[in-house]
């Protein structure tokens, strides 16, 4: 449903309410990455920051979402549950 608000992101008010999404969002994701680097003694190399790691993150799962929606071959296996992006995707991303 969220990304059917990128198609209307013209309009001054869904614009604002995206930005706060994106904003929440990325406060979250952040202090939930930078435990998991911490707790793995990792840490990012400047000059980047943790905020760039959960925005590339972000990026990505929105556009494994569309090509989700658009019925991509290549998201119609679950992703391993071992890995970080198997564990973090919700099940109801796939098939």
């Amino acid at each position: 449903m969220l990304l059917g608000f990128y198609a209307s992101a013209a309009d001054p008010r869904v614009r604002d309410a995206l930005g706060h999404y994106g904003e929440s969002f990325t406060e979250v994701a952040c202090e939930a990455y930078q435990t998991l680097l911490d707790a793995y003694g990792l840490r990012m190399r400047a000059p980047y920051k943790v905020e760039h790691l959960a925005t590339t993150i972000a990026v990505l799962f929105d556009g494994f979402h569309m090509r989700w929606i658009a019925g991509h071959p290549n998201l119609e296996v679950e992703p391993p549950r071992s890995c970080l992006i198997g564990c973090a995707l919700p099940a109801w991303w796939w098939r």
